[in-house]
């Protein structure tokens, strides 16, 4: 029987520069300096593209899709929830993934990740993009954790470097398996400004874990225009299954938004500063089932809710709001046809030579808080791979039931992160 060392792939929705510690203590924050090696490709990371171009339009195209498809097979895990996911950061590990991916497991990959020639070239030029935004915090990073004694492909560390501007950092999985987790969640925690906790779970990271494939994003950005504290009130929020709860709601009776209205369903986008990105509110009709029209927003009728907004004066109210929301995604990513990767039978010889890979699990965290100044979000995700990773307005938009929200980057159409808001008081 072929054994599978353990292969991981780590997401975090908190973009910032990569830094590794060295020492060694009790959470596992450090580690010898003996034992932490940096191997990279002596290629730079290729010059981006166009923020309009095709190869970055193919990447958002494909990232709505994967988004909407990944969220309604997860609709069952998030009912009655808050919840939110971000495609941005699972595109990012699992694109570095895929890169070493061959046969038909690259074949499944693609297909249910919408994954294409363009890929690679694509998440860079996206990745650049978003990192240039003005006045917001925008911060994208990746890295790669490996085992000392693995030999990782030149072609796969070009591509690493090239693309996802990547090295490899080594740590004593086998030594230190647990030290090693928390010396990973650690620098989860710091690229998130410590709002992504304890993403890998113990014993998640084994004396077989091969390697841990990391991208890390963190996001944080002003309203253009705040909402008056002294316009918060408290409200009522109807939940979905009938009862109503008091909570505090932040408000604008004359509010400048892009506004648009169709059967069953308001939308409103509210611009942060700097104007290159905003947060998208679609609210479905009152009385409407929440999870069936949730499951309605494909791609296509979230882009053409995007293409109908028009400025308006708007009465906007909408609950403040902070949570966090969990998900292992091997299942669902299953249930959409990407199994091969999970199997014994996965081919991921790109990587490395001599060995077999297989996806174990994969673990997804996210967090998302509203109030009158600001928005911020951040995400996580692990691949566990295994060896063979003024006056009131006359239009009033009331988010007082649960709706469903989007963080958008304007020129590329990225959504960065995509949730819903079932009860505004629960964390």
């Amino acid at each position: 029987m072929e054994t599978k060392r353990t292969l991981s792939a780590l997401l975090t929705l908190s973009l910032a520069a990569f830094a590794p510690a060295c020492g060694g203590g009790d959470d596992g924050e450090d580690f010898p300096e003996a034992q932490h090696v940096t191997v990279k490709s002596a290629l730079p990371r290729k010059a981006a593209g166009a923020a309009d171009s095709a190869e970055v339009k193919s990447v958002t195209r494909a990232q709505r899709e994967f988004n909407a498809a990944l969220f309604n097979q997860l609709s069952d895990t998030f009912a009655g929830k808050n919840a939110a996911i971000s495609a941005l950061s699972i595109h990012e590990a699992l694109g570095m993934t895929w890169a070493g991916a061959k046969g038909e497991t690259a074949s499944q990959m693609a297909a249910v990740l919408r994954f294409g020639a363009d890929t690679h070239a694509g998440l860079n030029s996206l990745g650049q993009a978003l990192d240039s935004r003005r006045d917001v915090t925008i911060n994208i990073a990746n890295s790669f954790w490996s085992r000392p004694d693995k030999v990782w492909m030149d072609g796969y560390l070009d591509t690493l470097a090239e693309y996802y501007g990547a090295g490899v950092e080594t740590l004593d999985f086998a030594g230190a398996p647990e030290d090693s987790r928390k010396f990973i969640n650690k620098w989860v925690e710091k690229k998130t400004s410590d709002r992504i906790k304890d993403l890998l779970p113990p014993g998640s990271i084994t004396s077989d874990t091969a390697a841990v494939l990391t991208n890390a994003v963190y996001f944080k950005a002003p309203w253009a225009k705040a909402f008056e504290t002294s316009d918060t009130h408290d409200a009522a929020f109807h939940l979905a299954g009938g009862s109503t709860i008091t909570v505090p709601f932040v408000s604008d009776n004359a509010a400048d938004v892009l506004y648009a209205e169709g059967e069953g369903w308001q939308a409103v986008q509210k611009d942060f500063k700097g104007g290159d990105l905003a947060m998208l509110f679609i609210l479905p009709a009152e009385g409407a089932d929440f999870g069936a029209f949730s499951r309605s927003v494909d791609a296509d009728k979230f882009d053409g809710i995007v293409a109908s907004l028009d400025y308006n004066q708007v009465a906007l109210q909408l609950p403040k709001f902070k949570f966090t929301s969990s998900a292992t995604l091997k299942s669902p990513l299953s249930a959409m046809g990407m199994t091969v990767p999970f199997e014994t039978s996965a081919d991921f010889t790109g990587m490395t030579e001599g060995s077999s890979l297989a996806i174990g699990e994969i673990f997804h965290k996210t967090f998302v808080a509203l109030d009158e100044k600001e928005v911020e979000a951040a995400a996580a995700t692990s691949v566990i791979v295994e060896d063979k990773a003024s006056a009131p307005a006359e239009i009033s938009f009331i988010a007082e039931r649960p709706f469903l929200f989007a963080i958008r980057d304007l020129s590329t159409g990225a959504v960065l992160f995509y949730g819903q808001v079932m009860n505004p008081s629960e964390d």
